[in-house]
C-alpha cells in the first residue's frame, strides 16, 4: 500500500466516527464507534507506519526530538506525514468523542457542544479549548 493509498484511508475512515458524534450522539454505538473502534484502528495503523519506518529504515534521517530541525525532519518522508497525521486523527477524534460525553454528562444541549465538535474535527486542541470555554460560561452562578 502506498503512503498516499494509507492517507486516504485514514481520512474516509474516521468520517463515519465524527459523523456519528454529530448526527447520532446518544446512539449507544456511538462512542464505541468512534473511540473503541476507529481511535483504535488508526493508532494500529500509526503504530504499523512508525514500526514499518523504524524497522526498514525507510524513514527520514536526522529525526531528532530535542531539535526543530530533527523534528521538522520526520514530515520529510512519506512515513512521517502519514503516521502524524494518523496520530492527529486520533487524538482529535479523541477529544471530539469526549466532548460528547461531557455535554451530555453535565446536561448541555448537544447544539451547544456541536461548534466545538466540528472545531475539534478540523483543530483538536481548539475545539477542546472552546468546549472548556463554554463549560466554563455554562457554570451557574451561586448566589
Amino acid at each position: 500500500m502506498t503512503y498516499e493509498t494509507a492517507f486516504g484511508l485514514l481520512n474516509a475512515g474516521v468520517l463515519p466516527a465524527w459523523a456519528a458524534l454529530l448526527l447520532a450522539p446518544r446512539w449507544r454505538w456511538t462512542q464505541t464507534l468512534a473511540v473503541t473502534i476507529t481511535v483504535a484502528l488508526v493508532a494500529c495503523a500509526y503504530v504499523v507506519i512508525v514500526g514499518h519506518a523504524l524497522l526498514s529504515g525507510e524513514g527520514a534521517e536526522g529525526v531528532d526530538f530535542t531539535t526543530i530541525e530533527g523534528v521538522a525532519a520526520i514530515f520529510s518522508h512519506p512515513s512521517g506525514v502519514v503516521a502524524g497525521w494518523a496520530h492527529y486523527l486520533a487524538f482529535d477524534l479523541f477529544v471530539g468523542a469526549w466532548v460528547v460525553r461531557d455535554a451530555r454528562a453535565r446536561g448541555a444541549p448537544h447544539l451547544l457542544a456541536v461548534p466545538a465538535i466540528l472545531l475539534c474535527f478540523v483543530a483538536g486542541p481548539a475545539g477542546y479549548l472552546l468546549w472548556r470555554l463554554v463549560r466554563a460560561l455554562r457554570r451557574p452562578r451561586r448566589a
